[in-house]
């Protein structure tokens, strides 16, 4: 990047209708060196009003009415950079999601297996689980290695948060495309009830939990549905339902789920 912008979400004092305005420029600077050094919150002055800007949340805060709102940064790629390149998956990434699926997950079910193992380990390892699983292909290695049988026998464990990530677990083992296309697609339509903002880019500041969970899925399921006009979200009028979408899948995850528990018990 050779170039920074950093807006925050407030009211213009003209019309006192929100929108995103640009920081000074020396609080643009200040901001974008604080990031840069690793920082993960710095202070800054606008139009007199001391704000605590938080890097983690992308919010600021006003000091004295203790007020939040969100912040965003764009930026400019350097010349010759092209977004296609720097974000294709790599090589060495394909072959740790076969890694992943194929010796990391089995290795993860025998080890929850194992009977007086350590709270401290299981811990560790629910942590680990919950955090692969959110892939589709991984979480399905797993239950078909018998992951959730495993996790079963696990009660009675006092590990912190067990029943948190355990939760978790079994919640991407219920996903698929299918159920996340139709979550995805229910959320995006639902944004734009009565008094909810248009803005393009607030609307994707709160739809970004669904990017996070599946880039993809999200994207598809937006251009299906939506449009940006003018820096405002348009959700279209509702059609047929994507057939990809409605047609739930003969091995669906959540009958072997069902089954499995149903079993267990």
């Amino acid at each position: 990047m050779d170039l920074y912008i950093w807006k925050y979400w407030d009211a213009e004092e003209r019309t006192g209708s929100f929108k995103w305005l640009n920081y000074p420029i020396a609080a643009s600077h200040h901001l974008t060196n604080a990031l840069l050094a690793g920082e993960k919150s710095c202070k800054v002055s606008v139009a007199g009003r001391q704000f605590l800007v938080d890097f983690v949340t992308m919010s600021q805060q006003n000091l004295d009415t203790r007020i939040e709102r969100p912040i965003m940064i764009t930026g400019r790629l350097k010349k010759g950079i092209r977004w296609d390149r720097a974000f294709r998956k790599s090589d060495a990434f394909e072959e740790w999601e076969e890694f992943l699926r194929e010796r990391l997950v089995i290795s993860t079910v025998t080890l929850l297996r194992l009977e007086n193992i350590d709270e401290s380990t299981v811990h560790a390892i629910l942590i680990l689980v919950t955090r692969i699983t959110r892939d589709f292909k991984i979480a399905n290695t797993f239950l078909e290695h018998e992951g959730i049988q495993a996790l079963m026998k696990l009660s009675g464990v006092a590990v912190p948060a067990v029943a948190q990530l355990v939760t978790l677990i079994v919640r991407h083992c219920l996903d698929d495309e299918v159920a996340v296309g139709q979550i995805f697609e229910k959320a995006i339509l639902l944004f734009r009830i009565p008094q909810t903002t248009r803005d393009w880019l607030h609307a994707i500041r709160v739809l970004a939990p669904l990017c996070a969970r599946e880039p993809e899925i999200f994207l598809i399921t937006m251009e299906r549905v939506a449009r940006r006009q003018k820096d405002e979200i348009t959700v279209l009028p509702m059609g047929p339902t994507d057939p990809h979408f409605r047609t739930w899948a003969a091995q669906s995850p959540i009958k072997q789920v069902i089954v499995v528990s149903l079993v267990t018990n």
